[in-house]
Parts: structure tokens; sequence; C-alpha cells
């Protein structure tokens, strides 16, 4: 499946979670797009 994640690029709060989730998603096999204006702090790599 593909998805896209909007959320706010930040260290704390809704940015941590999205790229949690986004990141758990991908391990499973889906398409992940986070769309923000620069890359999230957590997101290192990419999958």
């Amino acid at each position: 499946m593909r998805i896209g994640i909007v959320c706010y690029p930040t260290y704390g709060g809704s940015g941590v979670i999205a790229t949690e989730l986004g990141l758990a998603l991908a391990k499973k096999g889906h398409q992940i797009h986070f769309i923000t204006y620069k890359r999230p702090a957590r997101l290192i790599h990419f999958h």
C-alpha cells in the first residue's frame, strides 16, 4: 500500500509518532512518503 504521512519534523510530539509509525509500516512492506518541509528528526535511514 502507498501511504502519505503529513507531520512536523520536530524532535518531540507528533513528528516522533509519525516517523515511528512510518518506519514500522515500511518494515511491513508498505511504501511510505513523509510530507513535510524537511526530513523528520527521527528518520535516520530509509528502507
